[in-house]
């Protein structure tokens, strides 16, 4: 999914679409397969994996949201809202 690899930052661009819906998916790897396929709905599908970020990233989620003109966030952890917590402090 998504070119292989792990990468802590993503884009992906539907051509295809033209609902003008950009979202942004803060997940971890279990939602590497609903990213994959949801991409399909959306103008562009925008990633955040935080686990796997540079200690040294200054991802600022609301500076992020509004940069890139995000409609919807989606959270996917494995169940576990916890493994996400840092992005809230």
């Amino acid at each position: 999914y998504l070119q292989g690899g792990k990468y802590f930052q993503r884009k992906i661009t539907n051509n295809n679409s033209d609902n003008g819906i950009n979202v942004l998916f803060v997940h971890d790897s279990y939602a590497m397969p609903l990213i994959a396929f949801s991409s399909l709905c959306f103008d562009e599908t925008h990633t955040y994996w935080p686990a796997i970020a540079p200690s040294d990233s200054e991802f600022q989620l609301m500076d992020y949201i509004e940069e890139n003109q995000i409609d919807y966030v989606f959270f996917s952890s494995e169940n576990y809202y916890y493994a996400l917590e840092a992005l809230f402090d």
